[in-house]
Order: structure tokens, then sequence, then C-alpha cells
């Protein structure tokens, strides 16, 4: 029986249906994870274009009424640095240039009537005679022949 039908055997039917299947299981089997990290999508900018403005640091508020406390700080900018500090109780701060002495207060008119009116006191006088004679005391006293 040499017919067309008897020359097939089992396992060649089998065979070939297996490695069907095969194939078809490996086509649709789900892709292991790729080994590489996943990338961010890349937002193309073009290149005319400048990064957003940034502030370098916070900027402390405005001085309240500053026409008035720029007139005096330039008023008396000779004898006084005037500077103001906020959150304070009293803001506006004068220091004299010459002595170092300082005046606060909360109030830019007040700080200008008392700049107007103050006056430095001397410093030779009140303490100089008690300096000298002081000087002389302790001297006198410790000389070997105070009392010959």
């Amino acid at each position: 029986m040499n017919t067309p039908a008897a020359r097939h055997s089992f396992f060649g039917v089998t065979g070939l249906l297996l490695g069907i299947a095969v194939l078809l299981l490996a086509a649709f089997r789900p892709v292991p994870g790729s080994p590489s990290p996943r990338r961010r999508p890349v937002v193309h900018r073009p290149r005319h274009a400048a990064p957003p403005p940034r502030q370098a640091r916070a900027l402390p508020p405005r001085i309240p009424n500053y026409p008035v406390f720029a007139a005096c700080a330039r008023r008396y900018s000779a004898l006084w640095e005037i500077t103001y500090t906020h959150a304070s109780p009293c803001p506006y701060v004068a220091r004299n240039r010459v002595t170092g002495s300082t005046v606060a207060v909360d109030d830019v008119d007040l700080l200008d009537h008392i700049l107007a009116t103050y006056e430095h006191p001397d410093p030779v006088r009140g303490y100089y005679g008690q300096q000298a004679r002081g000087r002389v005391r302790t001297y006198l006293d410790s000389h070997p022949n105070r009392g010959r």
C-alpha cells in the first residue's frame, strides 16, 4: 500500500502541528523587561528660548514712607549712618559716624526731629579732672619716697 495517506506517519503530522503551536506561542508571548532603564520623554525647547527668570534671594518688604526716609538719610548723611531694620519694634536706626552713639525710633519724623536737635556730649568735660587726679593719687601712693 503505497497510497499518499499511508505514507504519512503519526509523528509527522503531530510534529508539524507541534511546530506550528510553538511558533504561535513564541510570537504572542509577553516581552521580558528590558535591562536598560526607561528614559523620560525629552521636551525640545527652541534654541532661542531663555530659561525662566529666577530670584536669587527673597526680597525684603519695602520701607514705609520711603521718600521721607531717603530725604532724612541724605540730609544727615555727613554725621549719621541711617538704616532701616525690618521686623523690629524700632526699625529706624541712626549711628553717629564720629562717636558711634545710636538712636533708634519707630517713626521717621521723630528720627528727623531728634537728629536735627541732637547735641553730642563733650567727651572731655565731666570726667577729665577726675581721671587726672586719679592718676596722680595712684602715682603718689605707689612711689617709694612718698613719706620722706
